[in-house]
């Protein structure tokens, strides 16, 4: 195993190179931002045309911990319009997310994403055009059924060098005709949409942009990630519990593993962007409810249905990623770092016994279970856990200092103090004279560091313990 101070440097080039391969393919939507399920094709051109939330959610993750590890401006605008898609074409008027985008129009797969190459030159001026046909292959023979499916063939530094253009010309000319194509394909049929509210895709979706928005200094990102929880907390959940989908005010069936499981990790991604008593109340619930309903008491892991449904021939216990991560492994990170954050020990006692029941399974397949790997790894290292406390407005401004870069193995949370729902470690009553100002606490277990004062400093003892 590597230590955190070491660095893959094969493994981040594979990742990046992935990363800028998928931006640039016509598998992302150029023009309205947004990816399409799967590519046909070796070079990520030609997509399946459908959009599917929980891809976006899990891209977006993906793109916003590419971003912390460094400024990249074609990652960068991927996750900013990919979030805003989520908010303009994918958010129901209560705040949650509808589940995908049809792949077809009037009977016709991919219509509303092809382009003729004469309808594009009638909508720009010569010098837009001229930027459109180098940068997305519009001088190259047509990709898909006589048409051309947007596609980046270069990066766009070599496409302005190639123009001879000036980059703040170059940057005006495509921003003006991307607004104009954007504008006319509104005009088009557009495909169907499924309107269902499904749990599940929604946490994938609400982590999802609720990271972009932190690496991107998105606070609407936030915002709307925030109004989905209310949404599923609101219209959601019962007596009984969550449940898994909602359509039209109708409420679906119980909730899965993979419900509560998505749910509970994007709510430990909002705290760690903003603190709010209401998800710490929320996330406790679906961890306890988890512990109750779905735990194999005997040999440890979460069944993928509740013990108080209709019992199946077979409860499966899923393990093994698949198109999205495995609920088991999900459960297993989120109750590893809620265990953690509030100084539970029956949530760090589950989340290890679902890792001691899989390891067999893990050793077997190890690619196929890469979100068990990383909640092992958690398991093993245990996390470097910093809490912020002060005054709102200057929490806020230690949060983004300490929690910049990839360190995936902390977590820093801003917990200010007219705040309610505390972890068990800290303090309920508080001193005036430390109420005043603003310090950071570094915590294992259920102890914490004394307090720092100190910004410099407690930026400086974490980088030494890397």
């Amino acid at each position: 195993a590597r230590r955190r101070n070491e660095r893959d440097r094969d493994g981040l080039d594979m990742a990046m190179n992935t990363l800028t391969r998928i931006a640039r393919g016509g598998i992302y939507d150029h023009l309205g931002g947004g990816f399409c399920r799967y590519a046909t094709d070796r070079q990520w051109m030609i997509p399946h045309f459908e959009k599917m939330l929980y891809d976006n959610g899990l891209l977006l993750s993906v793109y916003a911990d590419a971003l912390a590890i460094g400024p990249d401006e074609l990652f960068a605008g991927v996750a900013r319009e990919t979030g805003d898609w989520l908010i303009r074409e994918m958010q129901h008027e209560g705040g949650a997310f509808w589940s995908a985008i049809d792949a077809d129009a009037e009977g016709v797969e991919g219509s509303f994403y092809a382009w003729r190459r004469d309808e594009v030159k009638r909508l720009l001026d010569e010098d837009e055009y001229l930027v459109v046909e180098t940068l997305y292959g519009l001088d190259k023979p047509a990709n898909f059924e006589s048409k051309w499916i947007l596609h980046r063939y270069d990066a766009w530094h070599a496409v302005v060098d190639r123009l001879s253009l000036e980059r703040g010309k170059a940057d005006a000319l495509l921003t003006s005709a991307r607004a104009k194509m954007f504008a006319a394909r509104s005009q088009r049929v557009a495909p169907g949409k499924d309107d269902k509210v499904i749990a599940s895709w929604n946490g994938l979706a609400i982590r999802g942009l609720t990271k972009a928005g932190m690496v991107l200094g998105e606070p609407r990102f936030i915002a709307e990630a925030t109004r989905a929880v209310d949404f599923i907390a609101r219209e959601m959940m019962d007596d009984g519990g969550l449940h898994a989908t909602w359509r039209d005010g109708r409420l679906g069936p119980r909730a899965f593993l993979d419900d509560y499981a998505n749910l509970l990790e994007a709510l430990l991604t909002l705290l760690a962007a903003r603190w709010r008593d209401a998800d710490v109340q929320l996330a406790r619930r679906l961890a306890d409810d988890t512990l109750k309903r779905f735990l194999d008491t005997e040999a440890g892991g979460f069944y993928f249905t509740a013990n108080d449904e209709q019992q199946l021939i077979h409860r499966p216990k899923p393990t093994m990623d698949e198109v999205t991560p495995s609920g088991n492994g999900t459960m297993a990170r989120a109750l590893i770092a809620l265990g953690h954050l509030l100084g539970e020990p029956r949530y760090l006692d589950a989340g290890s016994a679902v890792l001691k029941w899989a390891r067999g399974m893990m050793e077997a397949y190890p690619a196929g279970h890469a979100g068990m790997l990383a909640a092992l790894e958690n398991e093993m290292a245990p996390p470097d856990l910093v809490i912020v406390r002060g005054p709102d407005a200057e929490v806020a401004r230690w949060l983004t200092a300490l929690a910049e870069g990839y360190a995936p193995w902390r977590s820093v949370y801003a917990i200010p103090y007219s705040a309610t729902a505390l972890p068990k470690y800290l303090p309920k009553l508080v001193s005036a004279e430390l109420r005043a100002k603003t310090v950071g606490y570094r915590c294992s277990g259920l102890s914490c560091s004394l307090p720092v004062d100190d910004l410099d400093e407690l930026k400086r003892s974490l980088l030494a313990s890397q």
